[in-house]
């Protein structure tokens, strides 16, 4: 996920991708391979994310670190402002430690949820070869992703291991 995440943002132009990855190797791979795509990346530790945060655009967790079953917050969130998006690709549970430190800094968010539904439905289209239109498929989208949000913030989602 991190790796296809990455890519997208150098073809969003993002000016930089910086990459926190607690497996050294895999970070030095994956910065290699970006720059080797005309992407600049560089790898980062923990506290130099921590120092240039508040100069950065977005923050994109693409790691367990959030998840019900790994809690926790994958960065420290001190300089997280109102000039930032934030990303977290987990989705369980719904609102992460990291998407509610951006909401209370003022930071734009987008919940794992979205990425679990908008592939769903690109995976509907695929395997329907588009036949069904546009048209008839997004009224569905909105009340899919308000049902998958409702479940994963009910009391009983909160609790399952």
């Amino acid at each position: 996920m991190g790796r296809a995440v990455a890519c997208a943002l150098g073809e969003l132009s993002a000016s930089c991708v910086h990459i926190l990855e607690r497996d050294e190797r895999r970070a030095q791979s994956l910065s290699h391979d970006l720059n080797s795509m005309g992407i600049t990346a560089q790898c980062i530790t923990p506290e130099q994310a921590q120092r240039e945060l508040s100069q950065w655009h977005g923050v994109v967790n693409c790691s367990p670190i959030g998840h019900i079953n790994h809690p926790g917050c994958p960065i420290d969130t001190a300089g997280l402002g109102a000039q930032h998006w934030v990303f977290d690709a987990v989705y369980i549970p719904a609102h992460t430690e990291l998407l509610k430190a951006a909401q209370q800094a003022g930071a734009k968010t987008l919940s794992g949820v979205d990425l679990f539904v908008f592939q769903g439905v690109d995976a509907f289209r695929f395997f329907t070869h588009d036949r069904i239109a546009t048209e008839q498929i997004d009224p569905h989208v909105i009340p899919l992703r308000t049902h998958y949000i409702e479940q994963l913030v009910s009391p009983s989602a909160q609790s399952k291991p």
